[in-house]
Formats: C-alpha cells, structure tokens, sequence
C-alpha cells in the first residue's frame, strides 16, 4: 500500500496493490511521510473504502473538512443503525451523515441551530428510523459532550431513510439525478453514486 496524499498527521489517501483508493487512518501515520511512500500497514488502525470512485473522491473531501472525531463516531452510529435496518444501507450513508453531525456540531458551538418542519411526518412515517436518530442523538451527546437541538434526530432519520436501499416499489437507484439536501448540509450527493 503507498500513500496517493497525506491528508493529515493521522490521514492518509492510499492506493493498494490493485490500483484501489482508500483512506487510512493511524495516530502519526501521515506524519513526515510524502507520496509515493509504502504504508507501514501495522501503523493502520482503520480503512475506509468505498465502491464507487464518485463516493471515494466524496469520502476523501469529508476528511480533509471534518475532524477525524467526527468520522469515527458517525461510523458507530452508523453501526448501530446497521443492528435495526434490514435493508441494505448505500455506503454513503458514512459520508453524508458523518458532514451532516459535522456541521451540526459546529453550528451548535456558534449557538445556531435549526427545526426541522418535517419532524411530525418523519416521525410517523418513519417511527424506526427516527428513533434510532434520537438513539443517535444520545451517543453524540455522550461522546462530544454537546446536546444537539432534538429535531436533530428527524435529520438524521431522513439521512437513513434516504439511504437505505429497499427492494420493492420504485427502486430510486435507477433515477442517477435522485439525490436529497437537508436544508443545512452544505453537499448532494445522490442516492446512487
């Protein structure tokens, strides 16, 4: 494995022996490293690879934007949404949750935060999902030691919900231009990249 880019002292963009890309993480292992380095791989304490190239570059973006913090606890809420949902979760459910609490946390600090106008009709139409957003909400309180305004977990429920790839119906990973933008996420990214 050699090092495409070192994002940070512990972030590097990767290329393994297939030519794939990934981002890998390590306490100090981008630190005086340069590109075209091989990786000592016992140094790597997390890989995160995505399938589709479009979501790798999006992936690599989130990382050299939000603290490293961020991406680790969205990856255990993400776990424990993986224990409740039985359908398939796309894989950039990582990306757009994680930049969506990134930001989140960041507007709390500044005193700012927003309602949700769907909160009643997520929450009825989508009661799991939303309570695994609250359960969300508990783990980042307990974990950065901020409280999140609670429409926070309707959010977080449509982020699921529209990552989650169910079976019957229309099958929205056939329409390339479908995509969702909460109102305070700053990227789109459509449901299949």
């Amino acid at each position: 494995m050699r090092i495409k880019k070192v994002i940070n002292n512990n972030i590097l963009c990767a290329i393994d022996e297939k030519g794939n890309e990934m981002i890998v993480t390590g306490k100090g292992l981008g630190f005086k490293r340069k590109t075209g380095e091989f990786i000592d791989e016992t140094q790597i304490q997390r890989i995160y690879r995505m399938e589709q190239k479009h979501s790798q570059h999006k992936l690599r973006e989130l990382v050299e934007q939000i603290p490293l913090e961020h991406l680790e606890l969205t990856e255990l809420l993400v776990e424990r949404i993986k224990q409740e949902i039985k359908q398939p979760l796309n894989e950039t459910l990582v990306i757009t949750l994680a930049d969506h609490i990134s930001f989140a946390i960041q507007r709390k600090e500044k005193g700012i935060e927003f309602a949700n106008p769907l909160k009643d009709s997520i929450m009825c139409y989508y009661p799991t999902e939303y309570r695994l957003g609250k359960e969300c909400l508990t783990m980042i309180e307990r974990e950065c030691h901020i409280v999140l305004h609670p429409d926070e977990a309707s959010f977080i429920a449509h982020h699921i919900v529209c990552r989650t790839e169910y079976q019957h119906g229309t099958d929205t990973r056939n329409h390339k231009a479908a995509g969702w933008l909460c109102p305070c996420h700053r990227i789109f990214l459509p449901l299949e990249v």
